[in-house]
């Protein structure tokens, strides 16, 4: 008997045969689907570990430098340009907080809502582009909330713990925006 956790709500699977083919096994409790590694898939694979440590950090990286770059564009008066740094930085952050691990044994959606997020934002971008910048964060909270409450079902736990952080940070931004039209500061 072959036992699996999940990754998402560490179950424990378990699967009676031992096959030399890959097989997916669903979570009862959570439904993630977990890849299972046949014996055939074993053989031969190269480990990637250190490769994919050093991509992780080049993604922080390139990250971090969005968010500079970014805050470098508020320096100008432009509206369109401060609308372009806060897009730049918007992705920024969703690459340094939604980093996601590779793993042989999850079929994940995270990097396809990953996409869809920055999608979400480049399409507000273009949209919004003669209109204030309030409206568009107001609309990238918007489709944050909505992709986030789409894809409860098919995203890890610690992505979904990721995307809590960048909704409270936009809510928080949200908030100052409220304030700074009521004048209440």
């Amino acid at each position: 008997m072959t036992i699996i956790p999940c990754p998402s709500c560490t179950t424990q699977l378990s699967y009676k045969k031992s096959h030399d083919n890959d097989i997916l096994l669903s979570c009862p409790v959570c439904g993630q689907v977990v890849l299972f590694k046949g014996k055939k898939s074993l053989i031969n694979q190269p480990s990637e570990k250190s490769l994919f440590k050093k991509i992780l950090l080049d993604k922080r990286i390139l990250g971090l430098i969005l968010i500079i770059v970014g805050l470098i564009f508020f320096n100008f008066s432009n509206p369109m340009i401060i609308r372009i740094g806060i897009t730049i930085i918007v992705i920024g952050i969703l690459i340094t907080l939604l980093k996601t691990k590779e793993s042989s044994t999850i079929i994940s959606w995270d990097k396809h809502i990953f996409l869809l997020l920055i999608g979400w934002i480049l399409i507000m971008f273009v949209l919004t582009s003669n209109s204030d910048v309030t409206l568009f964060i107001i609309l990238i909270i918007i489709g944050i909330l909505v992709i986030r409450e789409l894809a409860t079902q098919f995203i890890t736990i610690d992505f979904k713990k990721r995307l809590n952080i960048i909704i409270i940070i936009f809510l928080i931004i949200y908030i100052l925006i409220i304030i700074h039209i009521m004048k209440i500061i």
